[in-house]
């Protein structure tokens, strides 16, 4: 076994030398096992050791064995000791979670924590192959991302170290061996007979068929995960670039915009992980999980002619399909009589909010009043009703403008220029005091009923930062 465990990490380059290992440690055999090949082989291997061992506090005097038992080993095989306490009981309720999903979060946790206290540079755990083929299989039940069916990763960053497994290409039986080899007597937790636990239930039930079919299982099964995770690393890898490029584009936080014709031109494998990741950006630490469903929902508005369309995702997130785009948005809980509407006065800036203001000034004469900017808009002074406002659109507005004959509803020419829903009761426009609409803010230009062809003539600019 010890060729094979070396061989492995040669061949995966998991350890440089000269470095810290941190070594996750229960007293269990394949903890036990791995403790003594590390200790076996530190100065080959060019590291120096340090034991870290979790109390869960879940089994009272037995936990408190399996640390004492530990700490003993690592006296008489002189490697420096860490024991930490964690409160899995109390983790659960405030986290509303399971007692396994707690144990390991906890756990982990105390090891971000280790690591950095110590400076090591790795963190060495026990899994082995048959811990691979078991969680290759749980996967293969009950989720559908390709990605996760290859298994438990052969190294994983963790706050600037590594996560290592060493024991990866060898199996239970292999390591219950080399405990009997070298008079390693690990302690036992019954807690892995209860077949009520899923892990323990595909050990006992599942694995034993599979194995009699392929006594090499865990062979054939670390050589598929191998393959599958250096595919999805490269693939990862691809779309975290197109991803970086496409978020370069986006000019408003906590929102994506993506344009349903370029992603179109990458492979659907690609535009999976393109949605993945613009979700862990706008949900950042929020932990979401979404159903198979949504991401079937994302892949149909981006490669099939779907008509306009909304789905509402957890915290507020909506995916809204306009036209030629497809945004992800969070919905502003805002109620839209909050935005009052707010006086315009000539010779004064009005700051809308931290990032957009709109100035109004007088232009006496010797101004041309045809310019192309949307920003900036001229009516004559004595058309309009002042003083002049500015507010959100409401239903029944409408508004005229050059060569228009009559009028139009605002609605219907937002529509017909193709703004995404969300966008249009962001809108902002400006009225006269008798409430006719004559600017759609940076979109329309509106004409006033009343024209009289001279000056003095009313500039209005709005300013965004």
């Amino acid at each position: 076994m010890e060729q094979e465990v070396l061989s492995y990490i040669k061949r995966h380059k998991l350890i440089k030398s000269p470095s810290i290992v941190l070594v996750g440690v229960s007293g269990g055999p394949d903890s036990m096992a791995l403790l003594h090949f590390l200790n076996q082989y530190r100065d080959q291997l060019g590291i120096e050791l340090v034991v870290i061992s979790v109390n869960h506090q879940l089994r009272g005097e037995a936990s408190e064995a399996d640390i004492e038992y530990v700490k003993l080993m690592c006296q008489t095989w002189l490697i420096p000791f860490i024991q930490k306490n964690v409160d899995v009981k109390s983790y659960v309720q405030k986290n509303k979670t399971s007692q396994q999903m707690a144990s390991r979060e906890a756990r982990y946790d105390v090891y971000k924590k280790t690591l950095k206290e110590t400076g090591a540079d790795y963190l060495a755990l026990g899994h082995h192959a048959d811990d691979q083929i078991e969680t290759m299989l749980m996967a293969l039940t009950k989720v559908t991302r390709p990605e996760i069916l290859s298994g438990i990763p052969i190294t994983r960053n963790i706050n600037g170290s590594q996560i290592i497994r060493p024991f990866l290409s060898v199996n239970k039986e292999m390591i219950e061996s080399y405990c009997q080899l070298h008079d390693i007597k690990p302690r036992y937790d019954a807690s892995n007979e209860d077949t009520d636990y899923e892990r323990n239930y595909f050990r006992q039930r599942v694995m034993p068929l599979l194995q009699e079919r392929n006594p090499n299982l865990y062979q054939t099964a670390q050589i598929m995960s191998e393959k599958l995770q250096e595919d999805n690393q490269y693939l990862e890898e691809e779309a975290r670039l197109i991803f970086k490029t496409m978020l370069s584009k986006q000019n408003k936080e906590q929102s994506m915009t993506f344009n349903k014709n370029e992603l179109r031109k990458i492979v659907k494998p690609l535009q999976r992980r393109v949605y993945k990741l613009t979700l862990d950006y706008l949900y950042a630490k929020k932990k979401q999980e979404l159903s198979y469903e949504h991401e079937e929902i994302f892949m149909r508005l981006v490669n099939e002619e779907v008509i306009n369309q909304i789905l509402d995702f957890p915290l507020g997130l909506k995916l809204e399909k306009s036209y030629e785009n497809i945004h992800f948005y969070f919905e502003e809980v805002v109620n839209k009589e909050e935005f009052w509407p707010i006086m315009l006065e000539v010779g004064r800036t009005v700051q809308l909010n931290n990032h957009q203001a709109l100035s109004c000034e007088l232009i006496e004469n010797g101004i041309d009043i045809e310019t192309d900017n949307p920003n900036v808009y001229y009516v004559e002074q004595e058309s309009v009703k002042q003083p002049l406002f500015i507010r959100k659109r409401k239903p029944g507005d409408r508004i005229t403008w050059k060569g228009l004959p009559g009028s139009k509803k605002v609605k219907d020419v937002l529509i017909d220029k193709k703004i995404p829903r969300v966008e249009r009761d962001k809108l902002l426009i400006v009225t006269d005091n008798k409430n006719e609409v004559l600017w759609l803010i940076g979109l329309v230009k509106g004409l006033p009923k009343k024209k009289l062809g001279k000056p003095p003539y009313l500039k209005l600019e709005y300013i965004e930062t």
